[in-house]
């Protein structure tokens, strides 16, 4: 008798956390700790991922993950789009920074808007793991998933800024 075992092969990406950290006149300091910045005014998402198989299961494997993001809304501000980690840690979770920044308290209009489309792919996976819909806000920003239908995240009347 011989087993055989195939690796399991990246399909998808779920959020494990997100937590939220609000600026006033404080020093942003990046989700990694490799970059910061004194005196701003805004919030960021620390947002995990967990890279899972086509079964919705863990994968507790090293990968390389990459992201594409593009406007799909330019809006009136602009994020501070900081790429996601570009590798996973050994239980295959990846970190990406969802940030909206300003160096005053007014930088940030009430009406603050931006919506962009962010994909990630990783070694081995056959196409996108996830792809979201982000819209920046004025305090805060919303992500939706959008992977069953990628073709969905367009300015039209569900992804507008006005």
């Amino acid at each position: 008798m011989s087993v055989s075992a195939t690796a399991p092969v990246p399909a998808k990406a779920a959020i494990l956390s997100q937590p939220k950290q609000t600026y006033a006149n404080q020093t942003w300091t990046s989700c990694d700790g490799t970059q910061s910045q004194t005196n701003m005014y805004g919030y960021r998402r620390c947002v995990t991922y967990q890279i899972e198989d086509a079964g919705g299961h863990a994968i507790f494997e090293n990968f390389t993950v990459n992201e594409s993001v593009s406007v799909v809304d330019p809006g009136n501000v602009i994020a501070n789009l900081h790429t996601g980690n570009s590798s996973s840690n050994p239980a295959g979770q990846f970190l990406d920074e969802l940030v909206l920044l300003g160096k005053t308290s007014t930088s940030i209009p009430s009406n603050a808007c931006e919506i962009v489309k962010q994909s990630f792919t990783a070694t081995g996976s056959t196409g996108p793991i996830r792809v979201n819909c982000v819209r920046y806000g004025a305090t805060d920003v919303t992500i939706t998933d959008v992977s069953s239908n990628p073709g969905s995240c367009v300015k039209g009347t569900t992804y507008h800024c006005n």
